[in-house]
């Protein structure tokens, strides 16, 4: 499936989402990623009918004030309740991007190899008390 993305990315001028579930949702924030990335520069519509978007909006902008997420990616998302009005938006779109990782950052697998292990203290009838730092993975 990544390679059918892939192909559709490289092929298209835009990317719209439409009201949608679980794989539109994937779908849209790996692009919202790639152009994060530096992958592509195009523009990531949503389609907003009658406000759908809004949870998922406000909790990407929660994302940007407590730091998760810098303030000129939130701009890659580009929004409108009707599909005249968000064609017109696209067309006028401008990437923001601060910076661009470079191709050899995001795509060297030596990298997966680096990741270290861990040993989980506190554990509990099965369940584990992990300090964890904002922005790390568990």
């Amino acid at each position: 499936m990544h390679q059918r993305k892939a192909e559709m990315a490289r092929q298209s001028d835009a990317f719209i989402a439409l009201p949608g579930g679980y794989g539109t949702l994937e779908e849209l924030l790996e692009v919202i990623t790639w152009a994060q990335l530096g992958i592509h520069d195009k523009p990531v519509g949503l389609l907003n009918v009658d406000g759908y978007y809004n949870a998922l909006l406000s909790f990407i902008d929660t994302a940007v004030e407590e730091g998760f997420i810098k303030p000129t990616a939130r701009h890659i998302i580009v929004l409108a309740p009707t599909p005249s009005e968000l064609l017109d938006k696209l067309e006028e779109y401008s990437p923001q991007h601060e910076e661009v990782v470079p191709r050899t950052k995001w795509e060297a697998p030596e990298q997966l190899s680096s990741c270290k292990s861990f040993e989980i203290s506190g554990m509990d009838e099965g369940k584990a008390i992990v300090p964890a730092q904002r922005g790390s993975m568990l």
